[in-house]
């Protein structure tokens, strides 16, 4: 079969939504597809359009490969960094080689053709069998993303007797001088932006105000925000979702009193009734790990492996060009293969 390739275009839109829901979005109805889509890649404030590419056959969409991309920087540098997103063919086109032709192409396209350009492609939702493919496309290891897991037995009581809220509930707790606000809607940057660290010698996101008001507004999404203050004065802020049931994931926080965390993280469990709350800790250095171990937060790896018989896949990281040279790996002498270089959270990836 020949299969040509193209770069996403308005044209190919309902296409596009019908391969992605013909697998890869299967569970999802078409107009939370439509409003997924339209989120992740054409209101994206970095990329003029969807940063994904097609194949074709006689005419007809019948592959999509997207990356989701955000800006990064490195002390007072600015690049972009994309994830290897949602990639989807028709079941019938299957096994035909498709997947290696769209990598190569969106590489040298978000590389050489677009500006700014794409500096590097991180794979950091990627399974076992994935990880593979990638490796044999140039992805070098970056770390293996550890989790910890800050565990309420009351939660779990709950959780074994189905008695756990199935919404977010809403709700303002005052002990002292802290007081933790919970809902749904989020804070305007204005009130936290004091709180965005300055990260030196480490690759990060960029977090701004235009970042901001497009990463936490997933549609589909049902994000719990926790605001902690003292005094009117933001000191601590919170970001989990809901992975299912009862159980949540830290998907990035703000902070500038340990203590008003603290608070934050306790109200939110016993609020919403956690059974387990799970965060990353890849490239996380050891004042970070210490920070999570005080917060309470646990490695509890080698129970959850032997029960789930989990086998957690590295995180990935490939320069954006298609010939790979020994420069390519480097950012300002920082090597981008180690994760101790990067500051990543979740909210790094593309699924939370």
């Amino acid at each position: 079969m020949d299969f040509e390739i193209d770069i996403y275009k308005d044209e190919y839109h309902d296409q596009v939504i019908h391969v992605l829901k013909s697998e890869l979005w299967a569970l999802r109805s078409i107009d939370d597809c439509r409003q997924l889509f339209q989120w992740k890649y054409l209101n994206n404030p970095f990329t003029k359009t969807a940063a994904g590419c097609v194949a074709l056959y006689q005419g007809r969409v019948v592959s999509f490969f997207g990356l989701f991309i955000q800006e990064y920087r490195l002390n007072d540098k600015k690049f972009l960094c994309a994830v290897r997103s949602d990639a989807s063919t028709l079941p019938e086109f299957q096994g035909k080689g498709i997947f290696r032709k769209l990598t190569r192409f969106s590489l040298d396209y978000f590389f050489n053709k677009t500006t700014p350009r794409v500096d590097f492609v991180l794979a950091l939702s990627s399974n076992e069998a994935s990880s593979a493919v990638y490796k044999k496309s140039g992805w070098q290891e970056m770390g293996i993303k550890q989790m910890r897991y800050r565990i309420s037995m009351r939660g779990i009581t709950n959780y074994i007797a189905r008695n756990y809220p199935k919404h977010l509930i809403n709700k303002e707790v005052q002990v002292g001088n802290l007081t933790a606000v919970i809902d749904g809607a989020g804070i305007d940057y204005s009130a936290v932006k004091h709180l965005v660290p300055t990260i030196r010698d480490r690759m990060h996101r960029n977090i701004t105000e235009p970042y901001w008001n497009w990463r936490y507004k997933h549609p589909l999404q049902k994000n719990g925000f926790c605001c902690v203050k003292s005094n009117q004065e933001v000191k601590a802020f919170i970001i989990c979702q809901r992975i299912s049931h009862n159980r949540f994931v830290l998907t990035d926080y703000f902070f500038n009193d340990e203590d008003a965390l603290h608070f934050g993280l306790k109200t939110f469990m016993q609020t919403q009734s956690i059974a387990d709350l799970q965060c990353w800790v890849l490239g996380k250095r050891d004042d970070e790990r210490l920070i999570l171990k005080r917060l309470g937060f646990k490695n509890l790896e080698s129970i959850t492996r032997h029960v789930k018989r989990l086998h957690v896949p590295p995180a990935l990281i490939r320069p954006c060009q298609p010939e790979i040279s020994d420069s390519a790996w480097q950012m300002d002498s920082l090597d981008v293969r180690l994760a101790s270089n990067w500051y990543l959270n979740p909210c790094d990836s593309d699924i939370f």
